[in-house]
């Protein structure tokens, strides 16, 4: 075999294994090398001279190496040897199984394993009770909604739970909350389960001597490292600290040799008559329990002990201090920074909570918010506390008595101050502490020479730091259930003010269609012939400006209506075969569209071919406008290039904007036609002086034009233009 990656220690030759016992005893046999120390892990002991192992780990190394050429495993074998942590663990695993006699170091006692896979079936009856918390709303719903009781009677029902239930204040905002026994239920289960298991185990030893058996019995007690054992499998120290002969029988410990059966007898023969030639000749078949707990914190503490005695002096000691005192102001600093976002979202918190969504009608809060504002100040209150620092001289002593006076105060007030609020700590609130105590222990750490108080504080500051975690962690679940909380009612606010608009939204729209409704009837009963606008004499408003056709025209003649009294342009266009044929087509057939019927009047396009270039040829010959550009404004083009017939009832009087809000010319081709025209904005500015702007919708602005005269609050405020068109005449509307 060729041990070189052992290191050091290669050029030294390794003893052959398994020579007879007639070989000459080699020179130097047994006697230990004051120099070197055992190379595994945790061993303290010096190596024998010319190994590597102490006497203790060189014998069971020998017996390793015969198991290992016997399964082939020699190479692994030389891997695990060659690393000082993998041999100490190969030879703890060794321990475990092979008990310290010379009967089994050469064979390992757990041999072989059987896989067995179980199936069975049950039927198995089951009868629930359990109880719910309920916060008071929740059991308020619960009984009405789901149960159908009565308000009075599931409060009655609360109130009488309140007196007898478990209780406690884990509700929203710390809120009482009744632990109320509602669950009932009843199960007729029929169970099917295949479960699979490996029982590991030893050749069955057939003619034990009595010597052999009580080495495998005192094995039987020895510790064993088994992952993942349940709590109730492990034996507490008293059941496993007896005398060697006992084992474990349903629970109980009892003795060994009264369990053990006799051959060829129906009876067994008392422990006192029992002779080792009576165990001789037994078929005994031992089995190995697993035993935990006191015996594993045995092996444990012994290496810690181990552990301790490598560290406790020297450059060790300095290196394992430093590293100690390291994580600990690494964790301190972490604790300060998470205490710092702790705060920030708490005041993120507090500044949600003063949203005025939040407020009543009548300027009152709810129970909640009450609840919360107070869990807040306690939670702001807890982390100033716990960073409190006293003012001492930096070169104060951690164990001096200003120091301990200083520290008592501070634990005193962050203390109190925890007490004060409802955070829930459970068990961790024995071992919670303010940031000064934490770093004085930090300081005591620095500053000790004794290994065990570094251990000790060590484990302090395990539990000292999960309790601050916890606190921390309780004190930021605050905010977030408050900005939670708020969340939710500003959703709920919106959802309000949503339907609130909706619902305005609607009541509007109805009052349009009311309106639109009693106009429509009254234009089908001829009731829209006398508004008062149309009582006001011609004189009393402004006229329009008449204009001559083909002139110029100037800046602002687009601002202000116009007209042009019968142009000969328009007769000769309105006596052409084609035009003088569509207009009596629409003259006669516009009384009958749907739109006449409802509203009175009718209108429809001019078709290419019908009518619609001669038309274009009149309309620039009366006047010449700039092109507008609007090919951004979707189906703007088609609606300008437009021109439509149009056509009223002749009793008909109303008040209406120009199709598409646009600026429009208009020909009368026959009848008489009076119009008076306004400004949009001169009417929505006057209008606004009694009513508010959202208040003023198309239909009010119709509505209050046609009940306009001259003794109107604002008739000097109001710009009208009259204009009276006959047949062949032409008017502009701006837009």
């Amino acid at each position: 075999m060729d041990f070189d990656a052992f290191g050091a220690d290669s050029a030294l030759p390794f003893p052959q294994i398994g020579a007879g016992p007639s070989r000459k005893r080699k020179r130097g046999a047994g006697i230990m090398d004051e120099n070197r120390g055992c190379f595994a892990a945790d061993c303290s002991e010096k190596t024998l001279l010319g190994k590597r192992w102490c006497k203790s780990h060189n014998q069971k190394y020998d017996a390793m190496m015969y198991q290992a050429r016997k399964a082939g495993e020699v190479e692994a074998m030389s891997e695990v040897m060659g690393d000082e942590n993998k041999a100490q663990k190969a030879f703890d695993d060794f321990d475990k199984d092979c008990p310290d006699d010379v009967r089994y170091k050469r064979r390992p006692l757990i041999q072989w394993s059987t896989f067995r896979r179980v199936h069975s079936v049950g039927r198995v009856e089951r009868d629930r009770k359990g109880r719910k918390p309920y916060e008071q709303t929740e059991w308020q719903i619960r009984g009405e909604k789901i149960m159908g009781w009565s308000a009075a009677f599931t409060k009655a029902e609360w109130e009488k739970h309140k007196k007898t239930c478990e209780k406690d204040y884990l509700g929203a905002g710390g809120c009482l909350r009744l632990w109320i026994p509602t669950i009932e239920e009843k199960h007729d289960d029929k169970e099917r389960s295949v479960s699979n298991q490996l029982i590991e185990s030893g050749a069955q030893e057939k003619r034990l001597a009595h010597n052999h058996r009580e080495v495998l019995m005192d094995h039987l007690h020895t510790p064993c490292d088994v992952p993942d054992v349940d709590v109730n499998l492990k034996v507490p120290e008293k059941e496993c600290s007896g005398s060697s002969s006992s084992k474990m029988n349903g629970g109980e410990i009892v003795d060994a040799d009264a369990a053990t059966p006799t051959k060829n007898t129906s009876e067994s023969k008392p422990k006192d008559e029992e002779t080792p030639e009576d165990c001789c000749i037994c078929a005994l078949s031992v089995i190995v329990n697993l035993l935990i707990g006191a015996s594993l914190s045995h092996v444990h503490e012994k290496k810690k002990q181990k552990r301790l005695e490598k560290l406790k002096s020297g450059p060790a000691f300095v290196a394992h201090r430093i590293t100690s005192v390291g994580k600990a102001n690494e964790k301190l600093k972490q604790i300060l920074a998470a205490v710092k976002v702790a705060e920030s979202k708490l005041t993120d918190a507090k500044v949600a909570l003063n949203d005025t969504v939040l407020v009543g009608a009548d300027g009152a809060e709810d129970e909640v918010i009450v609840s919360y504002k107070t869990s807040l100040a306690r939670a702001f209150q807890i982390c100033a506390s716990f960073q409190a620092v006293p003012d001492l001289p930096e070169n104060e002593t951690p164990d001096s008595q200003a120091t301990k006076d200083a520290l008592a105060i501070k634990e005193k007030g962050f203390l109190a101050a925890v007490d004060a609020s409802n955070v829930s700590l459970g068990k961790e609130r024995g071992n919670l502490h303010c940031y000064f105590y934490l770093a004085n222990q930090a300081k005591l750490l620095r500053e000790t020479e004794i290994i065990t108080v570094v251990e000790e504080l060590n484990d302090n500051f395990k539990t000292d730091f999960a309790s601050v975690d916890k606190l921390v962690k309780a004190a930021t679940k605050i905010a977030t259930d408050v900005k939670s909380y708020v969340a939710q009612k500003k959703k709920k606010a919106e959802k309000a003010e949503s339907q609130k608009k909706a619902k305005q939204e609607k009541q509007a729209l109805d009052q349009a269609a009311a309106v639109a409704k009693k106009h429509a009837e009254e234009i089908k009963n001829g009731k829209l012939s006398n508004h008062a606008i149309f009582a006001v004499a011609a004189e009393k408003w402004q006229s329009v400006a008449i204009r001559e056709p083909g002139s110029a025209v100037k800046e602002g003649d687009l601002d202000l209506p116009w007209m042009m009294k019968s142009p000969s342009s328009v007769e000769t266009w309105r006596n052409t075969a084609k035009m003088s044929i569509k207009l009596s087509e629409f003259a006669g057939s516009y009384k009958r569209t749907p739109t006449y019927k409802s509203d009175k009047r009718s209108q429809a396009i001019v078709e290419g071919g019908a009518g619609k270039e001669e038309s274009e040829a009149l309309l620039s010959s009366l006047v010449s406008f700039a092109t507008l550009d609007v090919s951004k404004v979707q189906g703007a083009s088609s609606a300008l290039q437009s021109i439509w017939y149009w056509g009223y009832d002749p009793k008909i009087s109303a008040a209406n904007l120009p199709p598409n809000a646009a600026a429009r010319l208009q020909v009368l081709v026959m009848g008489e036609l009076t119009v008076i025209t306004f400004a949009l904005t001169n009417v929505v500015e006057v209008m606004k002086e009694t009513k508010p702007l959202t208040d003023i919708t198309l239909d009010a602005i119709m509505a209050f034009l046609l009940a306009v005269n001259e003794s109107s609050p604002h008739w000097a405020k109001l710009k009208g233009y009259f204009a009276f068109l006959k047949a062949d005449d032409v008017l502009f509307v701006p837009a």
